[in-house]
């Protein structure tokens, strides 16, 4: 029930966008917007996915929640944009620029996270379910052979960038 909804969320820090504190507190449902400097309430929408605040490209909000991705605009807290079909896993997902990366069942996805529209996937040969490889910083685990490892800090490899982000 709802103690179990609760445990569930992960909570996020809050981050400021100019003069906006955006917050998901993990005892409230929903996000919320504040004036930093006044502290008064800009907006609050109680029905979008809350569970992890993802960050902030442009003027959208990234935000993920239970089975659920979407995009808040940051003056209005509305949603611009939702897709169930890729959180569903429990996937975890990394906000980079303009692009949202969500690693999925055999599946990485490139997302434009302004207007949720995916841009490129990548089939993965993993036979197994890899969507919790994507460590919370946005790392990829490194997967070879019979081991899976997460490069030790200060040891990842740096290749020349591909002629798509994926």
């Amino acid at each position: 029930g709802r103690l179990r909804e609760q445990f569930r969320r992960e909570g996020s820090s809050p981050f400021i966008v100019g003069d906006v504190l955006v917050v998901a507190p993990r005892d409230h449902s929903g996000v919320m917007a504040l004036d930093r400097r006044t502290g008064d309430l800009l907006w609050e929408n109680l029905l979008v996915p809350s569970d992890c605040l993802l960050g902030v490209s442009g003027s959208t909000i990234v935000v993920r929640g239970g089975d659920r991705l979407a995009g808040l605009g940051l003056a209005s807290g509305k949603e611009i944009w939702a897709d169930a079909a890729l959180a569903s896993t429990g996937a975890r997902a990394h906000l980079s620029g303009a692009d949202l990366f969500v690693l999925s069942r055999n599946r990485l996805v490139r997302i434009a996270a302004a207007s949720g529209e995916t841009r490129e996937t990548l089939e993965l040969s993993v036979r197994t379910g890899v969507e919790h490889l994507l460590l919370p910083n946005g790392a990829l685990v490194e997967v070879s052979g019979e081991s899976t490892q997460a490069p030790s800090p200060g040891t990842e490899k740096v290749h020349p960038a591909p002629q798509s982000p994926l």
